[in-house]
């Protein structure tokens, strides 16, 4: 009932108000450095001039596993996006 009414975490200058309870956001469902998790995804191609969902190929949904190579803030990932470079 909590996630569903908080729908996300809120995050502040000082603490985060997870959505999920804490054990699940720092552990399981957390993206720590070098584990693999079990994820669900989908896979899509977009027309990059209409923002259309292209059908070739067709998209489709896959249980896959992730595993998170490096840790970042927002700034860096911001930077990253913005430069193509991590300084």
């Amino acid at each position: 009932d909590e996630a569903k009414r908080r729908c996300t975490s809120v995050y502040l200058p000082d603490r985060v108000l997870p959505m999920l309870p804490r054990p699940l956001c720092n552990h399981l469902c957390s993206l720590n450095f070098n584990e693999l998790k079990c994820t669900f995804s989908v896979f899509f191609r977009l027309n990059r001039h209409t923002g259309a969902l292209c059908q070739d190929p067709k998209p489709r949904f896959a249980r896959t596993m992730l595993k998170s190579v490096c840790r970042m803030s927002y700034d860096e990932v911001q930077a990253y996006l913005d430069k193509g470079k991590f300084e």
